[in-house]
């Protein structure tokens, strides 16, 4: 596909905006240090939406190593066991890829006799799919589910930065990032609760967590497919017309080779999930988190290289399949996980801002308080990191939450729900990041302005649907 050329005018300004910006004057709490990091967030932001996802990245590591030290923004970017890992996952897909597996699941589903015919069945499907795992590992599962969207574009012919790649794109990622928090005894689950723990002295209540997340969820996965159909109109009629026989021979069984490789990358997801599920101080959770997110697919990688197909080549050529590595993903998760880490630091003051904007919502009324910093925290996840933010807003929610016949709880629980909404950069979370990444099906631009629509819908629904859902669960 040809590129389309871009002006000299749009790499100067982002190289000027990631260097530069940390020499303007600091404002509010922020610090020197402070203004340096956020210069370079801003500067990828922009980068990203006019130029591409490599170049600005790489610009956006320099200057970020610049600031902080480059061994130490290495360690924290490529050295990030998550973003080496992708360099093992990439090559496995490549081979699921070569032999056709994803596009026979993607077949798979979409005939299914609960899907066809029935497009937004199928759609909501997808969207359940990767809600209902992606407590296993949410960048593991953006990254599946973002092929599969791709994948599925393919097969119907849907022509690449359709409207259709760009909501479906939003829609897994949002499915993904309600997902990850939904399970409170694992992964960004269990960091929200402990945190929360941490804070106020008293256990979050497991059960009534659940009771909570898993309905309001899906009533908001609901909700964004309805979005999709009456305020987007995406057009799914090349799934409403689909038949089995348009698809060909992609809908068979699955020869041995292909189900060596998928069974090699099943392998690699259980035990990925295994790794989170046991307890951390058993014997297996001790054994598991030694190897962690990189050292299990290295080790499942290695033995593929040793496991012949049937012409009697290995099952992963490494060297083969390397040539297929995503990288504008790559980079751009590198970036992210350094910024997301350091960005909210104590040291750059950007979370001390943020309790000052918010000290001046404390002398409205209790309702407009809560309401406005629920829209505030919904704007700044696209940001700062959720967690910090979450830190920062909690004890504020909590405080505000009796005055007006609220549980303190069940406001923190839609306080989760809003700062999922990070949707509007690629720098606002990983995974939307890793979304925006597959540049083959959409655009960051047509992604940014689509979600400039949908959050504010969600958010609406978010706060609505959160609120009356906690008064009945708390």
């Amino acid at each position: 596909m040809e590129q389309k050329k871009v002006s000299i005018v749009h790499y100067i300004i982002t190289a000027v905006i990631a260097f530069g910006f940390g020499l303007l004057p600091p404002f509010g709490a922020m610090t020197e240090y402070g203004m340096g990091l956020l210069g370079t967030f801003i500067g990828a932001v922009y980068g990203w939406s006019t130029i591409g996802m490599i170049w600005p990245s790489f610009i956006a590591l320099t200057a970020m190593g610049y600031y902080m030290g480059m061994a130490k923004m290495l360690a924290a970017s490529i050295g990030n066991p998550v973003v080496a890992g992708l360099l093992i996952i990439f090559p496995m897909f490549a081979v699921l890829s070569e032999l056709h597996v994803t596009e026979w699941l993607a077949n798979k589903f979409i005939t299914n006799k609960l899907s066809l015919g029935r497009p937004w069945v199928a759609i909501g499907m997808i969207f359940l799919g990767a809600y209902f795992t992606s407590f296993i590992n949410s960048i593991l599962v953006i990254i599946i589910f973002g092929t599969f969207v791709c994948t599925l574009c393919k097969n119907l012919n849907i022509a690449p930065y359709s409207k259709f790649a760009t909501s479906m794109m939003i829609g897994v990622a949002y499915a993904v990032m309600l997902g990850q928090i939904a399970v409170p005894m694992i992964g960004t689950g269990l960091t929200f609760s402990l945190a929360f723990q941490g804070m106020f002295q008293t256990a979050m209540p497991y059960a009534k967590f659940m009771a909570f997340m898993y309905p309001a969820g899906i009533c908001l996965l609901l909700i964004y497919l309805a979005v999709m159909k009456f305020v987007l109109r995406v057009d799914v009629s090349p799934l409403k017309n689909l038949t089995i026989e348009m698809l060909g021979e992609d809908t068979g069984k699955l020869n041995s080779d292909q189900k060596k490789a998928a069974g090699f990358f099943l392998l690699f997801t259980v035990v990925i999930m295994a790794s989170s599920l046991v307890p951390a101080q058993s014997a297996v959770g001790v054994f598991l988190n030694k190897f962690g997110f990189f050292g299990i697919g290295a080790i499942i990688a290695a033995i593929m290289m040793l496991v012949p197909m049937s012409d009697g080549r290995p099952c992963l050529d490494y060297v083969k399949s390397a040539t297929h590595i995503a990288w504008d993903p790559f980079w751009l998760t590198a970036y992210i996980m350094v910024v997301s880490t350091y960005l909210t630091g104590a040291d750059t003051g950007l979370s001390a801002t943020i309790a000052m904007v918010l000290q001046n919502f404390t002398s409205m009324s209790p309702w407009v308080f809560i309401i406005g910093v629920l829209v505030f925290a919904a704007v700044i996840t696209n940001v700062a990191n959720n967690l910090i933010l979450t830190i920062v807003i909690m004890p504020l929610l909590f405080q505000f939450a009796g005055m007006v016949g609220m549980n303190g709880t069940g406001l923190v629980l839609v306080l989760f729900l809003t700062t999922q909404l990070a949707l509007a950069t690629p720098g606002a979370s990983p995974i939307t990041a890793i979304a925006m990444s597959n540049v083959t099906h959409v655009k960051v631009m047509d992604m940014m302005k689509m979600s400039f629509i949908v959050i504010p819908i969600m958010l609406f629904f978010s706060i609505v649907i959160g609120m009356a859902w906690s008064s009945v669960i708390f």
